[in-house]
């Protein structure tokens, strides 16, 4: 809570399977985070440079 106050952007990476972005929205942790990326979503796991750079985290229009 206190690096949003700061107005500090907040990202979460997880390894994991289909049932924690099924039910990210309804833990406390979720509201607080401004972009969430899940390698079962993404087709890769960590520590696959592609997971730390999806398309839904780069800045600017989508390539």
């Amino acid at each position: 809570e206190g690096l949003k106050i700061k107005s500090l952007p907040l990202g979460f990476f997880s390894d994991c399977g289909p049932d924690v972005p099924f039910l990210w929205g309804q833990l406390p942790l979720a509201r607080l985070i401004d972009e969430s990326v899940f390698t079962c979503e993404e087709g890769v796991k960590k520590p696959a440079e592609a997971i730390y750079a999806p398309p839904s985290m780069t800045p600017g229009p989508a390539s």
